[in-house]
């Protein structure tokens, strides 16, 4: 679980996936929606969950 919010899915978290493993995290600037992507066998599922409000990621993570 992703604690801050960024404007996008950051590539090298999902990067670090395993199979059958989530990510649950907030995506967005000032509409954001907590999603997660869960890494199957044949690539990634994505599913929004809710809208949500969380500060916004900075720095290194961010890119």
């Amino acid at each position: 679980m992703v604690t801050a919010a960024s404007g996008h899915v950051p590539q090298n978290l999902v990067d670090q996936l395993d199979v059958e493993a989530c990510l649950v995290l907030p995506v967005g600037n000032r509409h954001q929606e907590l999603i997660r992507i869960t890494r199957t066998d044949s690539g990634l599922v994505t599913e929004r969950l809710l809208p949500v409000r969380f500060v916004p990621m900075t720095g290194v993570a961010q890119e």
